[in-house]
């Protein structure tokens, strides 16, 4: 059991490497390129790369579900849009609002041919910070209440 989870983890960390650099990838054409607001940006990318997410969840690290397929994609939306929502806006406001921006400094300062500004820096710190405290909770919540199997449901 201990191995299947492992494994699963490591195809959950992988699904999530290759929409976390889509997420990334969008975010920063957003707020960059396009000057929208962090937030909104974030409201635009996230979504995008858990729908994703949602679908190479479903194909490549989780098996046997026990909900239809309606069910699971709304208890999906559910958990990822709190994770998007509240933890990664939480998580981006508060960081690109207090410390972020003085690391982001601290890093142009020292590293003089990253060809970015210290506001991208800081923003992609803090969405990596971001990311990661919602892909715990997206973690533990998917198995539990979305990508459940058989053995989940005797434990």
């Amino acid at each position: 059991m201990y191995k299947a989870r492992a494994k699963e983890a490591l195809r959950f960390s992988g699904v999530g490497i290759g929409t976390a650099l889509l997420d990334y990838v969008l975010l920063n054409l957003l707020a960059s390129w396009l000057s929208l607001p962090i937030i909104v940006a974030n409201l635009i990318s996230a979504p995008i790369a858990s729908f994703l997410n949602y679908h190479l969840s479903k194909k490549i690290v989780f098996e046997d579900k026990m909900h239809n397929e309606r069910k699971s994609l709304l208890i999906y939306a559910l958990i990822m849009g709190f994770g998007i929502v509240v933890i990664q806006n939480i998580v981006l406001h508060i960081l690109n609002a207090t410390f972020m921006p003085s690391v982001a400094q601290a890093i142009d300062d020292s590293i003089s041919f990253i060809p970015v500004g210290v506001e991208a820096i800081s923003l992609n710190l803090s969405k990596l910070v971001a990311i990661a405290v919602s892909a715990v909770w997206n973690f533990f919540m998917l198995r539990r209440f979305v990508f459940v199997n058989e053995d989940d449901k005797r434990t």
